[in-house]
């Protein structure tokens, strides 16, 4: 299979209700000496972030950090999203501050995304600041 395809079948496996399979395939591409690319996570952990399997999300940008393969801005903002939908603000403003100490800026999807999640559990004051910070950076 073509580097290229990989996205594109992990997504339809997800579609399909296939996610153990689409981990598999990436695992037998590894283990055949096809590194993932970010297109490639970037689809796992869009596909685990919608099944609400956002500590395997998490286990996945900590499996790309070590592979050394930078997680863009729309891999954290789909896991932001996800822990914020599941639950998790906290984990979630975690992941937040983490993405920035990186060096990774956040943009107007992940502000809203955590922005409304802070608000819908009555955590007015920290909703408040990523408001003013996201205003500061335009």
């Amino acid at each position: 299979v073509e580097m290229g395809y990989q996205p594109t079948l992990i997504h339809g496996l997800f579609l399909h209700n296939k996610a153990s399979e689409a981990v598999a395939l990436v695992e037998r591409m590894m283990l055949k000496g096809c590194q993932p690319d970010v297109l490639t996570y970037g689809a796992l952990v869009n596909g685990v972030c919608k099944r609400g399997e956002t500590d395997l999300a998490l286990k996945l940008l900590k499996k790309m950090e070590a592979e050394k393969i930078e997680a863009n801005v729309v891999i954290y903002s789909t896991v932001i999203d996800g822990l914020c939908k599941y639950k998790h603000p906290d984990d979630a403003l975690n992941l937040f501050s983490e993405m920035e100490n990186k060096g990774i800026r956040p943009n107007v999807f992940t502000y809203n995304t955590l922005i409304s999640c802070l608000c819908n559990y009555g955590r007015w004051e920290d909703a408040a600041g990523l408001l003013r910070d996201m205003i500061e950076r335009s």
